[in-house]
């Protein structure tokens, strides 16, 4: 097992309101899809594709399949709601991994670059959770990618993205799993902070973008050898303007069985502790928002 990682500067993430409108006769219905065993919570939708289930030895099942669907996905999110009743699941206002951060439910879509492509993406996120009473947690992430160019800077797309395509990520995660992740979750936002972290000011206003000088990656020697697979960790980060690191946050989804809960403690610990020179604004340093992405890869 080994990880690589890039930092993008990236502007403050957005809450994108929902259009208002008639939902169209097309609207999306669930796909029962019974040949794959997937809990009726997880709504696969019609005109699908690409559906990959997967069924993990915790007990967790995790669909993901894209689907054409016009931003901001109202009907996609009508059919997830559907699927859902709120006398049987409660929605969970905050970030299940992130509990000081509001989830999708309360700020709606938020934005961020993922640097692990070639060129890089304009992501546009929506990423919530339900619980019902016995503490089995579904959770769902949809995703638009807008590719950026030389031509094409995320102040081009932070009203919508330029295409149709939408990523759908569900989850169905029983109650022991789900109490496992989020107890990590907790521990993380309990972590101290050397310096408080102010706003951050988007990098389009950056005269000089922060430069990382100095830093550690995570040991990850003892989990050589541990069956799992390749995967992607996303953070944002507060450069702060002593240069120092003033708030880590997580904000993918990561599979709640280990060893990923520990890969992903271990990079939050190393990047915490990374110096910077600081973002340049009006000739002053300047807390400045970064986006780390981390490649795990699996040899």
């Amino acid at each position: 097992m080994r990880a690589s990682f890039r930092a993008f500067p990236r502007p403050h993430a957005m809450t994108v309101l929902a259009f208002v409108g008639a939902l169209s006769s097309t609207a999306c219905h669930p796909n029962p899809a019974a040949d794959l065993r997937i809990p009726p919570e997880v709504v696969v939708v019609r005109d699908a594709f690409d559906v990959r289930p997967e069924h993990k030895t915790d007990g967790s099942t995790t669909v993901a399949y894209r689907v054409h669907e016009a931003f901001p996905a109202d009907t996609v999110l009508q059919s997830i709601r559907a699927a859902l009743p709120a006398t049987k699941w409660d929605a969970v206002p905050m970030d299940w991994m992130n509990p000081d951060v509001p989830s999708s439910h309360q700020r709606g879509w938020t934005s961020w670059t993922d640097g692990t492509k070639t060129p890089p993406t304009w992501v546009h996120q929506w990423s919530a959770q339900w619980r019902d009473k016995q503490g089995n947690i579904v959770y769902y992430e949809l995703r638009y990618d807008s590719v950026l160019t030389p031509d094409k800077r995320p102040d081009d797309l932070l009203k919508r993205p330029d295409n149709d395509v939408l990523r759908v990520t569900g989850a169905w995660v029983p109650r022991e799993a789900a109490d496992r992740l989020m107890s990590w979750g907790a521990s993380q936002s309990r972590q101290p902070r050397t310096e408080p972290a102010p706003d951050c000011i988007p990098s389009t206003s950056l005269k000089v973008q922060p430069r990382k000088v100095a830093g550690r990656q995570p040991d990850l020697t003892d989990l050589r050898g541990v069956q799992t697979h390749a995967g992607v960790l996303v953070f944002e980060i507060t450069v702060l303007p002593s240069g120092r690191v003033g708030n880590v946050r997580l904000v993918t989804e990561i599979d709640p069985t280990q060893p990923w809960p520990a890969i992903a403690e271990r990079w939050r610990s190393a990047i915490a502790e990374w110096r910077y020179d600081p973002g340049i604004v009006n000739n002053k340093p300047a807390a400045a928002c970064i986006t780390v992405t981390v490649n795990v890869h699996v040899q």
